[in-house]
């Protein structure tokens, strides 16, 4: 293949090509695959190629909503793989689902009148069936195609070019002085930089692998993780999502789903054992079964909520996460713990239970108030501090893009938070081992939170803790020397609080009593020996506990 003439930002690709049947979307892709590099993938190509059908037999046998879950299944894996240009089939966008895994992509709407299009397929008898009636030429059908049609390809479409009179050189030409101008825009710019056409797909493995999904526009993503058998979604998600939830669910539908849809409080008050009895409730009157699924959609409540449920409806059913929060996405989604709380203490009833998949849309992350977004950090930082000495260089040197969730960076902090998790728990799903280092700073945090009735924010308390746990390590003699310094800097640059003063010493001790990491009533804290090399380490000395108690702000 001859090298390139056109060199396009990496975001753009893979780009796609829609229009009708005729508009000559497989030759130009071919075309502005050799002017713009990678391989031209068309989309009814590969459905013959996966099936070893031709497109007429699988319509004979499957028929039509055969051939478009077929279709659909074959785009989802193309736009992953693929790095050139992707010609899709006329009928594609008249699924809602195809045109929700185009959003945010690089799309060419290359325009044919329905007469020149008639011109192009002629003597292609038998290649194309709904082309094909008895009841009315090839023209008329197209231009009802048009009608039905024309609206959803202007819907996705980035740049569009009119083909009626060039070749297939000439229009893919055309296209690439597009994509030029493109590039140069301010919508170019801000599709290189939030990398919104390319979907990262890291994979959590065990005995119960699964794929987290990080991109924009990845609501089709939801449907397209289910299995197969699945008829029956139970959504859940608190009634600020309202909205949000009622697009999922008519992708859901789409597919011919059956969705019940089931609101929960909000926060920490959807992690109740009578919220998660509704939820039993919903899952019974319905008649849910096992080959079924629940979607939780929200914040970690949410999900750990909504995977606990899951995991208790007939011993377990599959759980699609959708993390809606900066925090969900990173931590609570991630590495199957589900759980609710008890008037004791938080998460004290739970599961290790695995989800189906994970889907970590940033645009949601579009209208999570600044103080949400903020508190999520406090989980991202943590993995910097544990693993990832990356994600502190990028706070500390960018902390206002790290609060804008539309930047290019807040997208990297959250994958490489999320890889620093699948790496854990799919070496040691059930805490036995280095799963416990993930919870640096959350003994200190979670006595804060039961300290507060759960009115803190668990990033906050998070951060608090991890302020708590530097010091801890400084009075036992462990740690590098600018330990506290460091740990206080880079929280304070995003905002994230660094001391604490509701409670008293002696109440946050006994509640530290009760977290999930105390062995033969022995206090047990994840601190760092040196940066990036977390450890277990036991604390019996009353007295240091209280002073680094102090040292954070409580009052003794």
């Amino acid at each position: 293949m001859s090298a390139p003439t056109h060199s396009l930002p990496e975001e753009f690709f893979p780009l796609v090509l829609v229009g009708l049947p005729g508009a000559g979307k497989t030759t130009v892709a071919r075309e502005l695959s050799r002017l713009v590099g990678g391989a031209g993938c068309d989309l009814d190509s590969e459905i013959k190629r996966r099936t070893r059908m031709t497109i007429p037999e699988i319509f004979r046998t499957r028929g039509e909503e055969g051939f478009r879950d077929i279709e659909t299944e074959t785009l989802h894996h193309a736009l992953a793989v693929t790095r050139g240009v992707i010609a899709l089939g006329g009928g594609a966008l008249e699924r809602r689902r195809n045109r929700d895994l185009l959003r945010g992509r690089v799309v060419i709407y290359l325009q044919v009148s329905p007469e020149q299009a008639a011109k192009r397929v002629a003597g292609e008898k038998g290649a194309r069936p709904l082309l094909e009636r008895e009841d009315a030429s090839v023209e008329q059908v197209l231009l009802e195609l048009f009608a039905r049609r024309e609206r959803y390809y202007t819907e996705v479409s980035t740049l569009s070019v009119r083909t009626d009179s060039l070749t297939p050189a000439e229009i893919a030409a055309r296209c690439v002085d597009k994509l030029d101008d493109l590039s140069r825009s301010a919508e170019g710019r801000r599709i290189a930089a939030s990398g919104m056409g390319a979907t990262v797909r890291i994979r959590v493995g065990g005995e119960a692998p699964y794929r987290v999904s990080v991109g924009h526009g990845l609501a089709s993503e939801v449907v397209s993780s289910l299995r197969p058998e699945t008829r029956r979604v139970l959504l859940i998600h608190p009634e600020a999502l309202r909205e949000e939830a009622e697009s999922l669910r008519a992708s859901l539908s789409d597919a011919r789903l059956s969705v019940i849809s089931h609101t929960h409080p909000e926060g920490e008050g959807a992690k109740d054992i009578a919220v998660v009895a509704s939820c039993w409730d919903a899952l019974g009157r319905h008649h849910v079964t096992r080959r079924d699924a629940v979607v939780a959609l929200g914040g970690g409540a949410s999900t750990d909520m909504g995977g606990f449920v899951a995991a208790t409806w007939m011993r377990g059913i599959d759980v699609v996460q959708v993390p809606t929060t900066t925090l969900g996405m990173v931590d609570a989604a991630v590495g199957g713990k589900t759980g609710i709380n008890t008037p004791q203490g938080k998460n004290l009833v739970g599961a290790f239970y695995p989800p189906r998949a994970v889907i970590a849309d940033l645009d949601y992350l579009r209208t999570l108030p600044l103080d949400e977004h903020r508190s999520g950090l406090a989980e991202v930082i943590k993995c910097g501090f544990l693993a990832d000495p990356a994600i502190v260089r990028t706070v500390k040197a960018a902390p206002e893009a790290c609060l804008d969730p539309t930047t290019a960076e807040l997208a990297d902090l959250v994958e490489r938070a999320i890889r620093v998790k699948a790496d854990v728990v799919t070496d040691d799903l059930k805490e036995a081992g280095r799963r416990e280092h993930l919870n640096l700073g959350h003994t200190f945090a979670h006595a804060i939170e039961w300290a507060e009735d759960y009115r803190v924010r668990h990033g906050d308390a998070v951060a608090q803790g991890m302020v708590y746990a530097a010091h801890v390590a400084r009075l036992a003699g462990i740690g590098p020397d600018n330990l506290v310094e460091e740990t206080i800097g880079v929280l304070e640059a995003v905002g994230l609080p660094t001391s604490y003063r509701g409670s008293d010493a002696d109440t946050l001790i006994g509640a530290m009593f009760s977290d999930k990491k105390v062995r033969s009533d022995r206090l047990r804290f994840v601190l760092l020996r040196e940066w990036q090399r977390p450890d277990v380490v036991a604390i019996d000395d009353l007295d240091l506990l209280i002073e680094a108690a102090r040292r954070v702000g409580v009052r003794a």
